[in-house]
């Protein structure tokens, strides 16, 4: 799950540590922030992929 939809889904406060590391301050639900933000762009990189190249293509082809 993505950082903002694991905090969504617990209802209580987040708070960054100053290892990085987001903490909820009730029970204790951790989230690794710096890896989701890794994630997060690995997967945005290949969106952006599936959106370019079949625009690109077929622009070259009818375009």
């Amino acid at each position: 799950m993505t950082h903002w939809l694991e905090q969504a889904l617990c209802p209580h406060e987040h708070h960054r540590g100053p290892d990085g590391i987001v903490r909820c301050c009730m029970c204790g639900h951790v989230t690794n922030k710096k890896r989701t933000r890794v994630r997060s762009r690995t997967v945005y990189c290949v969106a952006l992929a599936f959106i370019i190249i079949p625009i690109a293509v077929s622009l070259a082809i009818f375009g």
